[in-house]
């Protein structure tokens, strides 16, 4: 072959490996586009799920501001996910997005659910989905600038069947930006997915019976169930049962476990082989009128926080204050400065509570007025705060200070601080038109929930505002005198009945010793203030306040039931110590549980924590640890398959050089004979060895 032959066939050999690089990468391009708006099938790790992420858009324009994406879930036989209230036990799925700057992804859209009794007796029920199901969520957002529209979502959920397993995927879709193209089967399957959505709808009505029990009434639909969802609560809060039909509505009586501030209704009914249904929004009892009048539930603030002042706690703070103002007017000094820091600490004091109870909210927890003395610890405190100040009305004791640095504080601090007790003595009193002005403002945003907490504290420090503008209201009062004494020890008992009343509170929160504890208490600080006149006797003061706020909370029912459980028979899993007490030859029964696994809690409620089991591993000389799986921990994912397992439940009993697994669902019989063979094979291997 001459060189120009050689050169004309290299030409062509280049030319052809072109074409077909060309080609491949248009159709591996034409592959990628055609499945951009689409994600592959992921499988989950616990066998009995697959889902896909989807949009009806294989091509999106540059100033579409919406987009309907489709969070696909099949499930095998058997297993079942989660609606938005999981029910009892369960998770409801998060999705973690990333999209382009300035979209956002509205909540998800969920489809009717369905009721998943516990197996057995136990009264436990999760609201999900078998088979199939869609989760819908709308994107929305500014005009698309770059090429590709990207969307990556985390989806973490939960499937359960008897073994519960958290599952997380990942999806990526990658949409071509520039004419709207649409793939009609998957528009189809979008639109079919709507169709299993409830349909809102007003046609309804609603009469409460109490803060807690109400008769809702439907129009035009023969409801099956009711399935109710409030932000911040889970599970099965309410109870529900049909107490009349008539031609044109149905009516049904719902009882709530506790208050609600906001109610969602989902009622389900059967329509030929297919299941739809209605939903609607229920305003919590009392809102309807405030919400009528923004002004009227202001007012309500207002007048709650005026009739705070006449409460046992806050009345002996505000006589106190008065009576400092009238010997500043009788020594011809200026009130005004002493009144503005009272109001500052007022104000100052319901703007962190109106902050700290915003936090909460947002966080999901149920809080309200005087939420604090849901803590046994802070109830105690304020018992022996509230017994100090009586004693010192009484005169037991006067804080002495240097005339310089009393002088200091009196002018300055020391007012402020007056509005600061004052408010957090006001916390556990409640008062008329308080309760339905705080539930109107828990229900807003957080800067209507702020001026409702300023304005119950301008409320609460109406008596120094009226003083500090109309000084001459003074005048009306007798001058200082030794009636102001007796004035003061009648304070003291009012004093007394706001301690007796929070020590019955805290009666019902701890144990009998911690009341014993605290008249205990009050002794030794009697003889304290009494016997001691030196700097020490304040420091066993705190001490011993100190005391009283840890006995407290170490002493709570609830912390004694735990102790109860893991202290005395249950040992808390560490890997660790796991396997130093399998080679110092111990035998382990260990049991891997969570909040969310329904299984679990169904074979701890009938065997694994009962006192048959307990006493069984006792018998036998077993030790029982408990792992806690609630929270996502890598150390007891990673123990779990090395046993070739992914979810829970996960029990069994271990030995150095042998394991009896149980299955997932335990009866007494197979928990029996669990322990039964792994101590037969133990005994056995002496004789082998020898």
């Amino acid at each position: 072959m001459n060189a120009f032959s050689q050169t004309k066939f290299l030409s062509f050999f280049c030319l052809l490996s072109l074409l077909i690089s060309a080609s491949w990468f248009g159709l591996s391009q034409a592959v990628e586009a055609s499945s951009a708006h689409m994600s592959e099938w992921k499988q989950g790790r616990s066998g009995g799920v697959q889902a896909r992420l989807f949009t009806e858009f294989e091509e999106v324009e540059p100033l579409q501001d919406r987009i309907w994406l489709a969070l696909e879930l099949e499930l095998e036989p058997g297993w079942y996910s989660y609606w938005k209230n999981p029910g009892d036990v369960g998770l409801p799925p998060r999705i973690d997005w990333r999209l382009p700057t300035g979209w956002k992804a509205d909540p998800i859209q969920y489809w009717i659910p369905q009721r998943h009794p516990a197996p057995g007796e136990l009264e436990l029920t999760s609201f999900g989905y078998r088979d199939r199901v869609i989760y819908l969520i709308l994107l929305s957002g500014p005009e698309v600038e770059e090429e590709v529209f990207r969307i990556s979502a985390a989806l973490d959920f939960l499937v359960c069947e008897e073994l519960c397993v958290p599952e997380r995927m990942a999806f990526e879709l990658n949409i071509p930006v520039g004419t709207e193209i649409r793939d009609d089967s998957l528009a189809l399957e979008i639109e079919e997915a709507f169709l299993q959505l409830p349909k809102e709808t007003e046609d309804f009505a609603v009469r409460w019976r109490g803060s807690t029990e109400f008769e809702l009434s439907l129009f035009g639909v023969t409801a099956e169930d009711l399935f109710f969802y409030s932000p911040g609560l889970r599970a099965n809060f309410w109870k529900a049962e049909e107490i009349g039909a008539e031609a044109d509505r149905e009516v049904w009586r719902v009882r709530l476990d506790e208050p609600v501030q906001s109610l969602e209704f989902v009622s389900s009914y059967g329509l030929g082989l297919a299941t739809t249904g209605v939903t609607g929004k229920i305003q919590s009892r009392g809102l309807s009128f405030l919400e009528a009048s923004f002004w009227l539930a202001i007012l309500f603030a207002f007048l709650g926080g005026v009739i705070l002042n006449l409460m046992p706690c806050v009345l002996p703070v505000v006589v106190l204050k008065t009576n400092s103002v009238l010997r500043l007017r009788a020594e011809n000094r200026d009130i005004s400065p002493s009144l503005i820091l009272t109001i500052a600490g007022v104000l100052f004091s319901f703007l962190v509570l109106a902050l700290f109870t915003g936090l909460l909210k947002s966080l999901g927890q149920q809080v309200g007025w005087g939420f604090q003395f849901q803590s046994p610890g802070f109830v105690s405190f304020m018992i022996l705060v509230i017994f100090l100040f009586a004693l010192n009305l009484w005169g037991l004791f006067d804080v002495q200070l240097s005339s310089k640095l009393g002088s200091r504080l009196s002018s300055k601090t020391g007012p402020f601080f007056e509005g600061v007790f004052a408010t957090i003595l006001a916390t556990p009193c409640s008062a008329p038109f308080l309760g339905a002005a705080l539930t109107f403002a828990l229900s807003q945003s957080f800067p209507v929930l702020v001026l409702f907490f300023l304005v119950m504290g301008l409320g609460l420090a109406l008596p120094y505002v009226l003083l500090l503008v109309a000084p001459d209201l003074l005048g009306f009062l007798p001058k200082p005198g030794p009636w102001m004494l007796r004035l003061k020890r009648i304070l003291a008992y009012s004093l007394l009945l706001a301690v007796l009343w929070l020590a019955y509170v805290l009666n019902q929160q701890t144990a009998s010793i911690v009341l014993f504890a605290l008249g205990l208490g009050f002794l030794l600080i009697v003889v304290c203030l009494k016997e001691f006149r030196s700097g020490w006797r304040w420091a066993l003061v705190v001490l011993i306040c100190l005391g009283g706020v840890f006995a407290s909370e170490r002493f709570s029912l609830d912390q004694l039931q735990q102790r109860a459980a893991i202290e005395q028979r249950i040992q808390t899993f560490d890997e660790r110590e796991f396997r130093n007490l399998l080679e110092e030859g111990e035998l382990v029964f260990l049991n891997i549980t969570a909040d969310w696994c329904l299984t679990c809690k169904y074979n701890e409620a009938t065997v694994l924590k009962t006192g048959w089991f307990l006493e069984l591993l006792e018998e036998n000389g077993v030790i029982f640890m408990e792992a806690d799986w609630t929270r996502r921990d890598a150390t007891i994912g990673r123990f779990l398959e090395a046993y070739g397992r992914v979810g829970i439940p996960f029990s069994g009993f271990f030995a150095q050089d042998e394991t009896e697994l149980l299955p997932e669902l335990v009866t007494r019989g197979i928990a029996d004979r669990g322990l039964q063979e792994i101590l037969q094979r133990l005994a056995q291997e002496p004789e082998s060895e020898d």
